[in-house]
């Protein structure tokens, strides 16, 4: 789960917050590693719809996409942000998430890609 607040924990919330101040840097990381990535508004949506809904079966509050560094790094790259990793290794095989309870209650998980592009668009100069 991620949020563009300052503070917010996490992997993109603090990318987001480095990239206030800094446009190039390296990660410690790799660029095959992923994960599943939900905005805070995502996640806060679809419990809501769960206890409105009375929801009983089991959820997945989850994107329903694997995202990893270098599709980050690539998707950031046309706004003059440049992504170095320290570490390299083979792409992670991470199972996909299975979303289509959550879609069932009329929750549908932005794009984190997109969602990222944006976010930076409009960060504080």
């Amino acid at each position: 789960m991620y949020d563009a607040e300052p503070g917010s924990p996490g992997f993109l919330s603090e990318l987001l917050q480095r990239l206030r101040h800094e446009r190039a840097f390296t990660l410690d990381s790799s660029p095959g590693y992923c994960r599943d990535y939900i905005t805070l508004d995502d996640t806060v949506a679809s419990l809501i719809a769960m206890g409105e809904q009375r929801a009983c079966d089991i959820f997945n509050v989850a994107s329903g996409v694997n995202t990893f560094n270098q599709d980050i790094a690539d998707a950031l790259r046309p706004l003059g942000v440049d992504i170095r990793f320290s570490r390299s290794g083979e792409a992670m095989q991470l199972a996909r998430c299975h979303i289509d309870n959550l879609r069932a209650l009329g929750v549908a998980p932005a794009d984190t890609l997109h969602t990222l592009q944006t976010l930076v668009r409009n960060l504080p100069a």
